[in-house]
This record gives structure tokens, C-alpha cells and sequence, in this order.
């Protein structure tokens, strides 16, 4: 008999205290955001060896168990697959709302959009053709031009809002990005200093896997862990790029930020991309009915000595984008509306209506206007692109969700299977603490009472 026994129980107490005390861990850490389940891994120790020519039993039997470490439950596919989907998630909400935004701004088809504003413009335009010589019709659609303009204006304006609120918000992600990554940089710094003892600094590792799952949000990560050694520093890092020299954005929300900022072509319909129709829709506008306009007549007005006129542009012909189209201001006097296509002479003739039926006519001219086609096309433009873009956003979102839950399902905390693990470890700790009090009484038995038999 020797105290062999009383070292490999000793080992097994040693090992079910460590596995209940990572068990409480657990347990405290059931609702902790980021919290990775731990577990203590063992290994038996393998019998050691003996000098004796003729080894004893005990050299055959193991010498109990060893804490080798205590590891994290965590799935580094599914870290992976979860950020290229959380970059990719991030990039959709971002283009889905900004698409979205501007969806509400052009409010088509409705009582405050464009649409509307130039079909009034229009019916205007067709009661001026049926009564010229009305300075009260002439007053009326010359409301109705006026309201016109103010609606490209308000939308291109509006516009140019969500283009800055795009750069703000841009900026601000930067901002979150850089922080976030010397987050990472001083956890880094942590884990490198508290593993150089050779123990694992899992808890330390949560928070970096926290602010890593955080940037993925804002910028496709990509990172490798290597050993990194010298005096000062001997572990695992993770390697990240200069925050002031970064790679271009493959997805997440710097990228739709980018795209939404600097989108001017048919491959990526950023706020530009729209913008820009919108200019198209009015220098369109200016052009073509200035071009008939100046071509008339306008009527003259005795009364202040006003004679009939031609060449006048109806729109200012220096503001042709929509942020600025305005009438000429020369037709705050309704008098010089060019509706005549001859000149009108007071008391010879009365001139016609012929030019108000060729401005009329742009309306559906496929060669020179038919404004209302365009702006159709211009709505039915952003709707598809909104559509998709909330599709997208959704259905990466649905996948996100699905790659949490099966990360969660390895990696999160089961109070019902920490509770089993107590009871086991409980029972453990308890067997072998009764192999103690068992060898204890098998020494007493053999040291007190063996060869008194008979005394």
C-alpha cells in the first residue's frame, strides 16, 4: 500500500473543481452579449516509467487525469460565414433605406409629385389654348408653371440632403470603424500579455470576436491569426489593415454608403445616378420649350402699351438643372405668354392660338418632349431599384438570422446542459473524494490493527 492512490484521487478532485468552477462560469454568463461556453479538457496521464528490473503493478496503471486547457465551444466557419453575411446585410440596409428615402421624396405616383405638378402644368397649358385673350387664364398657368418648377426644385433639393446625409453618415462609420479597430488592436495587446503564462484568455477572445462581428458590419473582414514573437509580446494576434490605408470596400456599410455618394451610372444607381435624370428631365424641359415658345408671338396689351413681341424664352434658358429651373422672370407679365405663331397687331388682328397648340403638343411628342413618359420611365427606374434593394436587404437579413441561431445553438450557453454538468461533476467530485476517505481507512486498518491478532 502507498499513497499512489491518495495522488491520482487528489488529481480527480483538482479537475472536477476546475470543470464546476468553468460550469458557474457558464452559468453567471448565460445573458453576457458575446459570451463563448467554455469546458475544461482533460487527458490521462500515461503510467510512468520504473527503474526497477521488476516493475510493480502500479507502474501499469495511469496516473489520473491532467488539465490540458480550457477551451471555447465555437464554430470558426460560422464565424466567418456569419460576418461575410453580417458585411453583406449592413451594405442591402443601407442602399435599401437610402432607396427607400428617395422613394418617399419623388412620392410618385401622388398629389405632390412631379407627375402631378407638370399634368397641371399641361391642363393649364390646354385652357390657355381655348381662351388666349383671358388675362385670368394666362394668370392661372402661369401659377401652375411656377408650382412646376418649385416641385423640381424642392425634389432636387431634397436630394441633394440625402446626398449629405449620405457623407455624414459615411463619415460616421469611418469614425466607428477606426474605433472599433483599435478596440481590437488593445485586445490584441491583452491577450498577447495574458497568454504569455500559456494559459487561454477566452473571455479576452469574446470581446475581440465581439468587435470583430461589429466591424463586419461596416467592412468585408478578412483576418488571420499568426505567432508573433519577440521580448515584448509572444501569442496570437489578429492582423488588421491601416486603418488609414484601407483596401475598397467589397460589401458591408462603408461600401453602400459609397455606392449611394458616388452611384452615377447604369451599373450603380446611386443618389448621382437620379440626380442626374432629374437635370436630364429639366434641361429637356428648358430646351424644348423655349425652343417653341420664343418661336410665337406674344398679344399685345394697350393698356401698357405693350405690342406684340417674339423670341422670348418662357423658362430662364442660364438655369437648367432642376435645382434652379425657374421662368423667365420678363413673364411675371402674363402679356408675354407667346401663344400666336404671327405677329399680332391691335385693331388689324387677333391673332391665334397656333403656338399654344405646338407648346400643347410636347406633351406627347416621342422626337422633342413627352415629358410625362420620362418621368414614368424615372419612377419605374427607382421603384426597381428600391424593390430589389429591399429584397436583397431582407433576404440576407433572414440568412443572417439563420447563421446567429446555428452559432448560438454551439457557442451560447444551455442552462438545462450546465446543469447536468454540475450534477456530474458534483457526483465526480464527490467519488473521488470517497476514494480518499477509502484509502484513508485501508492505511489506518493497515497501520493500526494488522499483526495484533493475538496480543
Amino acid at each position: 500500500m502507498t499513497f499512489f492512490g491518495f495522488e491520482i484521487s487528489k488529481k480527480g478532485l483538482f479537475f472536477n473543481q476546475a470543470a464546476l468552477n468553468v460550469t458557474a462560469h457558464n452559468v453567471a454568463n448565460a445573458d453576457t452579449k458575446g459570451y463563448t461556453r467554455q469546458r475544461v479538457i482533460g487527458s490521462s496521464i500515461e503510467p510512468g516509467m520504473s527503474s526497477s528490473l521488476l516493475a510493480d503493478y502500479s507502474n501499469r496503471i495511469g496516473e489520473g487525469v491532467d488539465i490540458q486547457t480550457i477551451e471555447r465551444i465555437r464554430n470558426d466557419f460560422l464565424d466567418r460565414q456569419f460576418r461575410e453575411e453580417n458585411s453583406s446585410t449592413g451594405e442591402w440596409n443601407v442602399k435599401s433605406e437610402a432607396l427607400s428615402y428617395m422613394e418617399d421624396i419623388f412620392k410618385e405616383p401622388s398629389d405632390t409629385g412631379i407627375s402631378h405638378a407638370l399634368n397641371l402644368f399641361f391642363n393649364g397649358l390646354e385652357e390657355l389654348s381655348k381662351n388666349v385673350g383671358s388675362k385670368d387664364v394666362r394668370t392661372s398657368f402661369m401659377q401652375q408653371a411656377i408650382s412646376l418648377t418649385e416641385t423640381l426644385n424642392y425634389t432636387s433639393n431634397q436630394l441633394q440632403k440625402a446626398l449629405k446625409d449620405q457623407e455624414f453618415q459615411l463619415a460616421q462609420s469611418v469614425k466607428q470603424v477606426n474605433e472599433t479597430i483599435k478596440n481590437i488592436e488593445s485586445l490584441n495587446e491583452q491577450i498577447a500579455r495574458y497568454e504569455l503564462s500559456g494559459q487561454n484568455a477566452n473571455d479576452l477572445r469574446d470581446k475581440r470576436d465581439v468587435f470583430m462581428d461589429q466591424l463586419s458590419e461596416y467592412v468585408d473582414v478578412t483576418f488571420s491569426e499568426v505567432l508573433v514573437n519577440d521580448r515584448s509580446n509572444s501569442a496570437q494576434q489578429v492582423l488588421l489593415p491601416d486603418p488609414d490605408q484601407m483596401p475598397p470596400f467589397l460589401s458591408g456599410k462603408l461600401k453602400g454608403h459609397v455606392d449611394m455618394i458616388t452611384g452615377a451610372t447604369d451599373q450603380q444607381k446611386g443618389i448621382p445616378y437620379f440626380l442626374n435624370l432629374l437635370d436630364d428631365f429639366a434641361q429637356k424641359l428648358v430646351t424644348e420649350f423655349n425652343a417653341v415658345h420664343k418661336a410665337g408671338w406674344t398679344y399685345p396689351n394697350t393698356e401698357e402699351n405693350i405690342e406684340s413681341q417674339t423670341g422670348i424664352n418662357f423658362f430662364d434658358d442660364t438655369c437648367t438643372k432642376a435645382s434652379n429651373i425657374r421662368i423667365n422672370p420678363l413673364l411675371t407679365n402674363v402679356n408675354y405668354i407667346a401663344g400666336s405663331s404671327g405677329k399680332v397687331e391691335a385693331g388689324e388682328n387677333t391673332g391665334n392660338n397656333e403656338n399654344i397648340l405646338a407648346l400643347l403638343a410636347l406633351r406627347d411628342d416621342d422626337t422633342k418632349g413627352d415629358f410625362e413618359a420620362f418621368l414614368r420611365s424615372f419612377a419605374s427606374e427607382l421603384g426597381v431599384e428600391t424593390s430589389y434593394a429591399n429584397n436583397m436587404s431582407t433576404n440576407r437579413g433572414y440568412l443572417l438570422s439563420n447563421i446567429e441561431y446555428r452559432r448560438e445553438s454551439i457557442s451560447g450557453v444551455s442552462l438545462d446542459e450546465e446543469m447536468a454538468n454540475m450534477i456530474k461533476y458534483e457526483k465526480s467530485y464527490q467519488a473521488s473524494s470517497r476514494m480518499i476517505t477509502a484509502m484513508d481507512e485501508m492505511l489506518d486498518y493497515l497501520i493500526n490493527k494488522t499483526g495484533l491478532v493475538g496480543r
